[in-house]
């Protein structure tokens, strides 16, 4: 799994093929080594000798999930920056507004503002 940890295919090959449980310290070496935070608690189980293991494979599955709902909020956030970077754009442009002036009418943050006064810059 860790040699084949930065090849996506490779690892959802290895997941699919193999159910990989180990011990709390493989979990936890494993898990750092990759810079993976789970709780454990959520992918230990018990293995047919009644010994408590931690399951790699939900382990990744649920790590793959939290990358999809990261990238979902990411490109939330950018669709609603995009869209207020728009109406700045219009305000300047249809009322010659300066960029703060606009940004004063949409009621935006300090934060805010410079994040996207460097988007606007980045983009003429």
């Amino acid at each position: 799994m860790l040699s084949n940890a930065q090849d996506k295919n490779k690892m959802k090959k290895i997941l699919q093929n193999n159910r990989s449980r180990v011990d709390e310290d493989s979990a936890k070496a494993i898990l750092g080594m990759l810079k993976v935070n789970i709780n454990l608690k959520e992918i230990m189980t018990t293995d047919d000798s009644g010994r408590t293991v931690y399951d790699m494979c939900k382990a990744f599955e649920e790590y793959r999930e939290e990358g999809r709902k990261e990238g979902r909020r990411e490109g939330k956030r950018d669709g609603e920056l995009s869209m207020v970077l728009q109406n700045i754009k219009s305000l300047m442009k249809k009322q010659n507004l300066s960029f703060d002036d606009a940004a004063d009418l949409l009621g935006l943050a300090v934060g805010i503002r410079k994040h996207l006064l460097t988007l606007l810059l980045t983009l003429l």
